[in-house]
């Protein structure tokens, strides 16, 4: 691939391109829910295909019915259309072709990999870093992964499991906060009270135990 990753314009043109044309007949969500919907669910999970889209993990998003799916994915199939026509990535199909690349291609995985803020990582994201590291060699640690959600910054909550990163018996949660003094994370933590935070696989954090130096 020699293009481009696309720009805010680029998406725009694309996508008023798409809704000029004729036989789209009655939507089931308003154009910007689709839009959104595009962004937020098919193109950080690498969805390329109807039967994916039409399993694919929705959590957080408007309901919506499987024959309702399959009128909508016709839609998504124009706007790929378009990014193609133009040699254009989204940022997310940039990952996703990386991923691609690197599970299909002579690729020389590395020793070890280490990811910080992985509570921003898309799906997509997570399977490159999965591709990436040899955790299917028996190494010694070879993926460490570190991320808080208390710090996210998106709200889509992606569970590790769901990348083939599998955790369990091996994470531990670090209490020590050498940022801040100990009444700036008393008092952040007294404004995220009654907020349901995840552990990034599935869980709910805990604030037990934590202090600051």
């Amino acid at each position: 691939w020699r293009g481009r990753i696309a720009t805010d314009d680029d998406l725009t043109d694309i996508w008023d391109e798409v809704w000029q044309d004729h036989t789209l007949g009655l939507l089931p969500m308003p154009r910007e829910a689709l839009q959104e919907e595009y962004a937020w669910v098919v193109d950080p999970n690498g969805i390329a295909d109807e039967e994916a889209y039409l399993t694919a993990v929705r959590s957080g998003r408007p309901r919506i019915t499987r024959e309702q799916r399959r009128q909508v994915w016709a839609i998504y199939r124009m706007f790929q259309r378009g990014l193609h026509k133009r040699n254009l990535l989204t940022f997310d199909g940039a990952i996703h072709q990386a991923r691609l690349a690197v599970e299909h291609g002579n690729f020389q995985p590395y020793t070890h990999v280490l990811v910080d803020e992985v509570q921003d990582f898309s799906l997509e994201a997570l399977r490159l870093m999965r591709a990436l590291s040899p955790t299917a060699d028996a190494a010694r640690d070879p993926l460490c992964l570190v991320g808080d959600g208390h710090q996210r910054i998106y709200h889509t909550k992606i569970p590790l499991s769901r990348a083939g990163i599998d955790v369990r018996g091996r994470s531990r949660r670090l209490k020590v906060n050498y940022r801040t003094s100990e009444q700036i994370r008393q008092y952040a933590q007294r404004m995220l009270q009654g907020m349901d935070i995840d552990d990034i696989e599935g869980g709910t954090a805990s604030i037990a135990g934590d202090h600051s130096i």
